[in-house]
């Protein structure tokens, strides 16, 4: 996981994502994993994904899904 945080401090998103996901294979339930998938999905200008993340957070974490919400979609 902390490969996709050194990816994405480097924007390279694609890179960030496909860690994030390979953390999410190993554990489905690591909300903090869920939340960067997200966040890096908003950054690279995915708002489709980073949304459907929310959706998929919400039941593990509700509290970080509504933070990655208020990312996604600034009020």
């Amino acid at each position: 996981m902390n490969l996709g945080i050194c990816y994405g401090s480097l924007r390279r998103y694609r890179d960030s994502t496909e860690a994030f996901k390979a953390a999410l294979k190993v554990d489905p339930g690591n909300a903090f994993a869920w939340f960067n998938l997200g966040a890096t999905y908003h950054l690279a200008g995915d708002r489709a994904n980073a949304l459907e993340v929310v959706k998929r957070l919400k039941p593990i974490d509700p509290r970080k899904a509504d933070q990655l919400f208020d990312i996604v979609v600034p009020r």
